[in-house]
């Protein structure tokens, strides 16, 4: 039977790459997701390809590297033990502004972005597996 999801929801997600970490571990990365609204998945959706030209001239353009910067500025809220190569704690910028959020995924690497933005599309409703690396069940954004 299905369960409905609350679209306002904050799940915590620890990327796979940090689940080899020992529980408890203290360097776990702890990432703070969001689900997409119904209206906005459909407009990623949408936008994802799109067509130009007539018979003879048509041409098609994926934009799946745009659709995924696009549900990680919806869907990622927050991260917390995130640390720059010297260890030192990197703050999430969390002002309204779209350059803010594109200096914070340009901090993470394609493949952790990829991930995150997996998860945040496909659902938002962790599995067994990730509700059991999670470091917490809390939900509120995490504090920086």
């Amino acid at each position: 039977m299905p369960k409905a999801i609350d679209p306002d929801a904050v799940f915590p997600y620890v990327l796979k790459d940090d689940r080899e970490l020992k529980d408890g571990h203290k360097d776990k990365t702890v990432f703070q997701l969001g689900t997409l609204k119904a209206r906005k998945y459909a407009g990623l959706q949408d936008s994802a390809i799109t067509v130009t030209g007539g018979k003879k001239d048509r041409e098609t353009n994926c934009k799946s590297g745009t659709v995924e910067l696009d549900v990680l500025h919806e869907g990622l809220k927050g991260w917390s033990n995130f640390n720059d190569e010297n260890g030192d704690p990197i703050e999430f910028e969390t002002s309204d502004s779209r350059n803010a959020m594109d200096r914070n995924l340009s901090r993470l690497r394609h493949k952790h972005r990829e991930e995150l933005a997996d998860v945040i599309t496909d659902g938002a409703e962790p599995d067994e597996e990730e509700v059991k690396n999670s470091p917490s069940q809390d939900t509120s954004p995490p504090v920086n």
